[in-house]
């Protein structure tokens, strides 16, 4: 099993422990877990995206089933649902943009988007559908002499 979900976990549960009021309360914040498709390429795979507070992606990993490839999602998801984020894939040598609009409603998080190639033009249209993931919270560790 790869230490992926166990880092972008890691990560999620610290940037959630931020004070309530440094939050800037987004309808997406949280962790993710679904799948994409490419339906006029021919591609599709999974896609785990933690959300911060603010709207950023905090971590994140996308996987090509169909080109046997997986990399880092970078960038964030507006309040209103507009995304903007970057797959970087091949070892770093491609990144595609993704860029699209997400809802997010009954522990669910879906839309459409567009793939854009290194020169911003189109390369595909898909779509998201993805869950929300609930983490068990760790017990506070116990203070010395208590």
């Amino acid at each position: 099993m790869s230490k992926a979900p166990h880092a972008l976990a890691a990560l999620l549960c610290a940037a959630l422990a931020l004070p309530a009021a440094a939050r800037a309360e987004s309808p997406f914040a949280g962790l993710w877990r679904g799948t994409w498709t490419d339906s006029a390429r021919g591609q599709s795979g999974t896609a785990s995206l933690g959300i911060g507070p603010d709207g950023n992606v905090l971590a994140g990993v996308l996987r090509n089933d169909a080109a046997g490839s997986r990399g880092p999602l970078s960038g964030g998801v507006s309040d209103d649902g507009k995304t903007a984020l970057t797959w970087s894939c091949d070892g770093g040598k491609t990144s595609v943009g993704i860029r699209g609009q997400l809802h997010a409603g009954g522990g669910k998080l879906t839309g459409e988007a567009d793939f854009l190639g290194a020169g911003g033009e189109k390369v595909g249209h898909g779509t998201l559908s993805l869950s929300h993931v609930s983490l068990p919270v760790p017990d506070a560790p116990a203070k010395a002499g208590k």
